[in-house]
């Protein structure tokens, strides 16, 4: 632990232009229940194999979509993935999800922890709309994202640049960073 008063002295190393920077590193994370199922979480630091990866839909007709519809599947760390866009349950906001294909592919009571970020970009300019969330996909959750990620009404502005004429374009960036296994005991 280190004192306030070492951390403000500028000879100590630790504020850099009146910044400091903090940081927490998990390498393996056990939770207990009460019912005596414990759960482990393994983290994975960044590498070659689960560096996140990048799949663009561009969407030609926005108007002839259905409701939900799909982009095509994609593949990121071995499992299959798409990204479903419907307008949300009271019709004002377009909802983004990205969904796990086949989660029997998953072995019972495991799942992959994963990093994402969903946009809708915007044509004109290197801006976008985003989100992003950690979350576990397994047999029982194969799907996350936001029901409520842009309202219609902003998302159809055309002097926002998300829906050009009836071009628009989604971007999910998907890293599977862990992976998690549940014993009865």
């Amino acid at each position: 632990m280190t004192s306030l008063r070492k951390l403000k002295k500028q000879s100590s190393g630790f504020l850099v232009n009146n910044n400091c920077v903090f940081g927490v590193e998990f390498i393996k994370v056990t939770t207990s229940k009460a019912n005596k199922t414990s759960e482990t979480l393994f983290v994975q630091k960044t590498s070659i194999s689960n560096a996140p990866k990048t799949y663009t839909w561009d969407i030609e007709d926005f108007f002839a979509l259905k409701n939900p519809d799909y982009s095509p599947e994609f593949e990121v760390g071995g499992y299959k993935w798409y990204i479903s866009m419907y307008p949300s349950r009271e019709g004002n906001h377009l909802s983004l999800h990205l969904n796990l294909k086949k989660t029997n592919d998953l072995p019972n009571d495991t799942g992959n922890l994963v990093e994402l970020t969903l946009s809708i970009k915007k044509k004109e300019a290197d801006n976008r709309r985003k989100g992003t969330g950690r979350c576990q996909f397994s047999r029982k959750a194969r799907s996350w994202g936001w029901s409520k990620f842009i309202s219609l009404e902003d998302f159809k502005d055309s002097s926002n640049g998300y829906l050009v004429k009836t071009k628009c374009c989604v971007e999910v960036e998907v890293a599977i960073i862990g992976s998690s296994g549940q014993e009865s005991g």
